[in-house]
């Protein structure tokens, strides 16, 4: 995705249309939903904690690659990964949430 900030004026109208990009950013502050998805958040939220693979801050991938017993014959890769959330379906989502939530409640705080 191309960063708009950084372009210039000639740089844009230069572009043809098709390369631009778009996925506007919109305030949901105040909004219907705004009490429903922080309470959503606070019981979600929950879930990264039993996650093996997420990572808080940057800090911590050096630490956890440092603190690994890696024997000789390990191969160890890096991806990339931009804009992941873009090409995640949605239904695989919620589908791999209700999974969670199904096998972990007994662990979690579910305010109720």
């Amino acid at each position: 995705m191309i960063k708009t900030q950084k372009l210039s004026v000639p740089h844009i109208t230069s572009m043809p249309a098709n390369e631009f990009e778009i996925r506007p950013i919109v305030s949901c502050v105040g909004a219907p939903t705004d009490r429903i998805s922080w309470f959503l958040n606070k019981i979600v939220s929950q879930l990264l904690l039993m996650i093996p693979s997420h990572l808080t801050n940057t800090r911590q991938f050096p630490t956890r690659l440092h603190n690994t017993d890696l024997s000789q014959n390990c191969v160890i890769e890096s991806f990339d990964v931009s804009s992941l959330n873009t090409n995640v379906s949605t239904n695989d989502a919620l589908q791999a949430l209700h999974e969670m939530l199904g096998s972990l409640e007994r662990q979690m705080e579910t305010y109720g």
